[in-house]
């Protein structure tokens, strides 16, 4: 399909529309996100609620009919989706992504199409892998299997990148239901079981001409995944960090011997919930410093590098703290949190399975090699 099923999703007017259109959102995901990670279910309906709230066209120019807020309310969004349901989040991600890619692809026509179809609620996904093009005129067919980025499955318009007969890279825009065209479910993951990537399977699908651009500066899109990754992370590690501090208050006995009436009155595990917290308001800071330097360099390409160093440095601080708050909470709260009617145990597994998506190795290598003078390195969107 091309179009949402639904109405025209309304215009974001303002910051607190946005923020409040989240909140409404978040609300509505979490209810849900514990069941659905056991069941492995990935969350249609809230994917719909999504597109008819107008975040879609949080970050679409006012041209196109979006509300062209800064990427600080856009990471202060997924903050409060990571702490609701991390894999929400995660499906949602590549659309805003490939929202940027779209800007820095300027006028051209078929660009500009699919950002005026974004702000009306359709959500985008793109394949990460490149399609084989054959011509056949009037039109271009692609083929090919492809892995695509998570929200490919529930996505309504694909990005696919393909090469012209010179080895331009092109890309490509085809509706999910477009003839020729699969999409599969890649793996049955432990964490972000709603989550799950995708599989493009295109058979000689034809794609006009007027659907074919020259693939834009990649930098944007890659510096928007690697912030969002690091807002999901934030959000993630919060949330584990306050179920850890309920179940401690409210269920946790005390350690036989740490001579308390109270778990939460042990000394040792205060110890370690300030430590949680600083880590958490590090990551939280570092967000907040990523975000208006990102917005910066959408200003002014010469800020680009600050950029990337600051989501580098959000981005590494953010997955190791959602790990270590996912680790910490079932130490702290002992082992009657790991009783599976809790469903404590998906704070890890969310965290260690986007860990692998953001790779803070990486970011930390790359600010290295900032420090130390090496060659400028080349961030990804990973």
């Amino acid at each position: 399909m091309t179009a949402p099923l639904w109405p025209r999703a309304p215009r974001l007017a303002d910051e607190r529309q946005a923020l409040d259109a989240a909140r409404r959102l978040a609300d509505a995901a979490r209810a849900g996100a514990a069941e659905r990670d056991q069941t492995r279910t990935a969350p249609h309906a809230e994917r719909r609620l999504w597109a008819q709230s107008g975040l879609a066209g949080l970050s679409v120019p006012a041209a196109q009919g979006g509300a062209d807020l800064p990427l600080g309310v856009l990471a202060e969004v997924f903050v409060l989706l990571g702490v609701a349901d991390p894999a929400l989040a995660t499906l949602l991600c590549g659309h805003y992504a490939l929202v940027a890619e779209l800007r820095a692809a300027g006028a051209h026509a078929a660009a500009t199409r699919q950002l005026a179809l974004a702000a009306d609620g359709v959500l985008l996904a793109g394949a990460e892998e490149t399609a084989q093009r054959t011509p056949s005129p009037p039109v271009q067919r692609l083929g090919g299997r492809l892995r695509a980025a998570p929200g490919a499955l529930l996505a309504d318009r694909l990005r696919v990148p393909a090469r012209d007969a010179q080895g331009q890279l092109l890309h490509a825009w085809i509706a999910h239901g477009a003839a020729g065209l699969r999409v599969d479910d890649a793996a049955a993951l432990f964490g972000l079981r709603g989550a799950p990537g995708g599989v493009l399977v295109l058979d000689q699908v034809a794609v006009a001409g007027t659907d074919l651009y020259p693939a834009p500066d990649a930098g944007p899109a890659a510096r928007v995944t690697r912030l969002l990754d690091a807002a999901i992370d934030v959000g993630l590690a919060q949330a584990a960090t306050e179920d850890a501090a309920s179940f401690v208050r409210e269920r946790a006995r005390p350690w036989m011997d740490a001579g308390v009436a109270r778990a939460a009155d042990d000394p040792l595990l205060v110890h370690d919930f300030g430590q949680l917290r600083i880590a958490l308001h590090a990551a939280q800071a570092l967000l907040h410093e990523a975000a208006q330097a990102s917005s910066d360099a959408a200003d002014a390409a010469d800020a680009a590098d600050a950029a990337d160093a600051a989501v580098d440095a959000a981005g590494a601080q953010a997955a190791r703290t959602a790990l270590l708050a996912g680790e910490k909470l079932l130490e702290l709260a002992g082992s009657s949190a790991t009783r599976a009617a809790h469903r404590l145990d998906r704070h890890w597994r969310n965290a260690r399975v986007h860990q692998l998506r953001a790779l803070p190795a990486h970011a930390l290598q790359r600010l290295g090699q900032r420090l130390l003078g090496a060659a400028r390195p080349t961030p990804s969107g990973t």
